[in-house]
């Protein structure tokens, strides 16, 4: 992360976490909300996808470090752009809700749901695999099957490679 993205993420996640925002949920860390918003701005990318299971260490209220951001994303991997279409991302949704709601505990993988920012997937957890993700928006907007969309991510588990085009 450079400097000025660094300055610019202590001055958003600051304010928050001294506000007590960051208790908005624990299973949604606000920081990694920050960090993919930040992603968005800085890839000019419609979605932002990152891997479900949770980095590092929660930040408490106060001063943050940079000790505390490299806890948030550890490894400091790229953050690539790819284009999906909106039938690619129901489908990696679906993948990723099989392997971590699979009624065979031998068939989950991770059991982390995909962590997202720029759309809304509406899901009945109870229906069978390849038919749970019931409506997904982007924005306002329902996701159209054709068309694609810019997204982000960090590491391969946000965004497979078997996905979209033009990966960067």
């Amino acid at each position: 992360m450079d400097t000025k993205t660094l300055r610019r993420f202590l001055r958003l996640i600051k304010p928050a976490l001294i506000s007590g925002r960051r208790k908005i949920a624990e299973f949604f860390p606000l920081s990694l909300v920050v960090v993919k918003d930040l992603m968005l701005e800085s890839t000019g990318a419609q979605l932002a996808f990152s891997n479900g299971w949770r980095y590092g260490a929660p930040i408490i209220p106060g001063e943050v470090t940079l000790n505390d951001l490299y806890n948030i994303i550890p490894m400091n991997p790229p953050i690539s752009t790819v284009e999906l279409t909106g039938e690619e991302i129901v489908a990696m949704l679906e993948e990723n809700l099989e392997r971590t709601l699979a009624r065979d505990p031998y068939d989950q993988m991770g059991g982390y749901v995909k962590r997202s920012l720029g759309l809304n997937v509406y899901i009945k957890i109870e229906n069978p695999p390849g038919q749970r993700v019931q409506q997904v928006f982007v924005g306002d907007e329902e996701l159209q099957p054709g068309r694609y969309y810019p997204t982000t991510f960090v590491t391969e588990q946000g965004v497979a490679h078997k996905y979209g085009r033009n990966r960067q």
